[in-house]
């Protein structure tokens, strides 16, 4: 049986938006390499690293901070065997202030028998870096 791997990436979305870290991780094999980076030069939360222990401790973090409203692929397309590129929409919000964020973000992951081997976040990260900023510096003056 071949497994459809963009099943698997809109199955991963979906664990993800409801907060199931279990059922998201069950799409990385282990020794899973992650990059999160892109316009603006603000460095990711997520950064860059190695393992999937490593991937769902810093993805936990995020979690207790944020909520995941919406985080939907619109577009998902294969460039080779192993590749996947996808734009997806998201919508978080900042548990503790209220404030939220929406925009779009790209994921590529290289694929290998349903699973992610690499997997690669592209967004506007200074963008995010100021929300995070404003919902902490909203939080303070409370």
């Amino acid at each position: 049986m071949q497994i459809d791997d963009r099943l698997v990436i809109e199955a991963m979305c979906a664990s993800w938006v409801v907060g199931d870290l279990d059922g998201l991780m069950q799409g990385f094999i282990n020794e899973v390499q992650f990059s999160v980076g892109g316009l603006g030069g603000a460095v990711s939360f997520l950064r860059s690293g190695q393992g999937k222990a490593i991937l769902r401790g810093r993805l936990g973090l995020l979690l207790s901070e944020i909520e995941i409203v919406r985080f939907q692929p619109m577009q998902i397309v294969r460039e080779d065997d192993a590749w996947l590129h996808m734009r997806v929409h998201y919508h978080y919000v900042h548990r503790r202030s209220g404030l939220d964020i929406d925009g779009t973000m790209r994921n590529n992951c290289c694929m290998m028998g349903g699973r992610i081997v690499r997997y690669q976040v592209v967004h506007d990260t200074a963008r995010m870096a100021a929300f995070v900023e404003l919902a902490r510096r909203s939080i303070a003056e409370t």
